[in-house]
């Protein structure tokens, strides 16, 4: 089964064919599965910028034929990294820090923030038309089906930075004349997630039997399928109806995360031994992320198109995969 498996039409395909863009944190989850859709599905001339301690095990899992350029963005001269990557159409700003770990703010200001700034400056040097920043459900805050419109209230110095960056684009796209899309991911999960991440921990806590201590359970949140997530970053580097805009990425349901324990019961026909509970919740815990997609959904014709069931199902058929 791709891992891809919600193609963008013919002529979002066609628009990309041979196109050279540039993927940064190609290492990552979102990274690695959209440079496999770039070089695969839409056959463009994909470069990948990694840092240089990153695990590039994604990419080569991958087979994807992207050519991989190892730098650091907070720290190395844009124009010097123009000259590795070369001329580029569109830039896939990914690369951030903080998300799955507490990092203190500064480093989080470096990769975050200076970081952006550099894929700016790199997007210029390169000639770049488009520039496609994935930003966070994390800006927010604690929401429930939260509009592009309503309030930035982030309750995590991650989520900070990541307003931080996207200001910072937005505000370069209007100085040049760059076409910056901003597109607010939710939880996305699929394959190559990491394996202590919720989705993967608590499928794979099902399929071995091994305990698995969790919280009540009573936080919420919008999962959204990788391939969907892929699906909305190729739209964005393409629609010229992105340029300049901001959208939620995202499928508008509120799950749970004891319902999503459920559910993996359910596909798996045998109980989850989830220890609801076990641990405590955080002092700041964010009981609410999901958006509202309808602004994507009328713009920019893009859709979830994958259910939580049906993603799971893939995501365990690849873990199943991937284990034998």
């Amino acid at each position: 089964m791709p891992l891809y498996a919600t193609r963008p039409t013919v002529t979002v395909v066609d628009q990309l064919q041979s196109v050279p863009v540039v993927v940064t944190g190609a290492a990552g989850f979102v990274g690695a599965n959209l440079i496999q859709a770039l070089t695969e599905k839409c056959e463009a001339s994909v470069v990948g910028v990694v840092r240089p301690t990153s695990d590039l095990s994604r990419l080569r899992r991958m087979g994807g034929r992207a050519r991989i350029v190892s730098r650091d963005l907070a720290e190395v001269d844009p124009s010097e990294l123009a000259e590795l990557v070369g001329p580029a159409q569109t830039v896939f700003h990914l690369a951030a820090a903080g998300i799955h770990a507490r990092i203190s703010p500064t480093e989080l200001v470096a990769a975050n923030v200076r970081g952006t700034a550099a894929a700016l400056e790199l997007a210029n040097c390169i000639g770049a038309r488009r520039f496609v920043y994935a930003g966070s459900c994390f800006e927010y805050g604690d929401a429930a089906h939260a509009r592009e419109d309503g309030p930035l209230q982030p309750t995590s110095e991650y989520g900070a930075s990541k307003v931080a960056g996207g200001l910072m684009a937005q505000a370069v796209g209007r100085q040049t004349g760059l076409e910056v899309a901003w597109l607010r991911l939710y939880t996305v999960y699929g394959p190559l997630e990491r394996p202590a991440r919720l989705v993967p921990s608590v499928l794979m806590s099902a399929l071995t039997r091994r305990p698995l201590g969790l919280t009540g359970g009573d936080q919420g949140r919008d999962f959204l399928y990788v391939d969907d997530a892929v699906d909305a970053l190729i739209v964005a580097a393409v629609a010229e109806a992105a340029a300049g805009e901001l959208f939620n990425i995202c499928t508008g349901v509120e799950t749970k995360v004891r319902e999503l324990v459920e559910l993996v019961s359910e596909i798996t026909n045998s109980p989850v031994p989830a220890l609801l509970g076990e641990r405590p919740y955080r002092s700041d815990e964010m009981w609410h992320q999901s958006g509202d997609p309808a602004r994507a959904a009328e713009v920019l014709g893009w859709r979830a198109r994958v259910t939580l069931r049906d993603g799971l199902v893939r995501t365990m058929a690849a873990l199943q995969g991937s284990e034998s």
